[in-house]
């Protein structure tokens, strides 16, 4: 698959190799598929504008830039987990196929931060007051539970 072997090949041509690559080797469920097939169809439009895929003018400053530009564009933790991820199968698949040199991928974080704490989206304004209530001061146990829960009662009253 390097460039003497293909010098024609297209962005088509290589997201059709790589979604059978992905199905039949790898055996991703068809939302999964449709994930990476999504993220590497951007990557390698940022990175091959002329629509001709051209393997060794592909350098890791690109990649690189093009997850710090998604990254921004798109805050959530989990869909730049799943970006990073997709974009890590590929690079793990171009290096096995001769495509890219290898260390890219150990060049790659492995995972974005994580975040310290987040609250459940189906949080309702009256659950952590309910909670408060419910808990009681018998143990000291209970009682770091409950300085918790009034903790978050304010972090919520506060955020909505």
């Amino acid at each position: 698959m390097t460039n003497s072997k293909r010098p024609d090949l297209t962005i088509m041509a290589f997201l059709n190799q790589y979604e059978h690559y992905l199905v039949d080797v790898r055996g991703l469920a068809r939302n999964s598929c449709g994930l990476h097939m999504r993220v590497v169809c951007t990557l390698l439009e940022a990175c091959f504008t002329s629509g001709n895929v051209i393997w060794n003018a592909l350098r890791f400053e690109q990649i690189a830039a093009f997850l710090t530009k998604e990254f921004r564009r798109l805050p959530n933790h989990w869909t730049q987990r799943a970006w990073l991820m997709a974009v890590r199968g590929l690079i793990r698949y171009l290096e096995t196929e001769g495509c890219i040199p290898n260390g890219w991928r150990e060049a790659l974080p492995k995972r974005i931060n994580w975040k310290q704490a987040s609250l459940p989206r189906s949080l309702s304004l009256s659950s952590p007051g309910k909670l408060c209530l419910s808990s009681s001061a018998k143990s000291d146990e209970s009682t770091f539970t409950h300085s918790i829960l009034q903790n978050l009662t304010h972090t919520t009253h506060s955020v909505w």
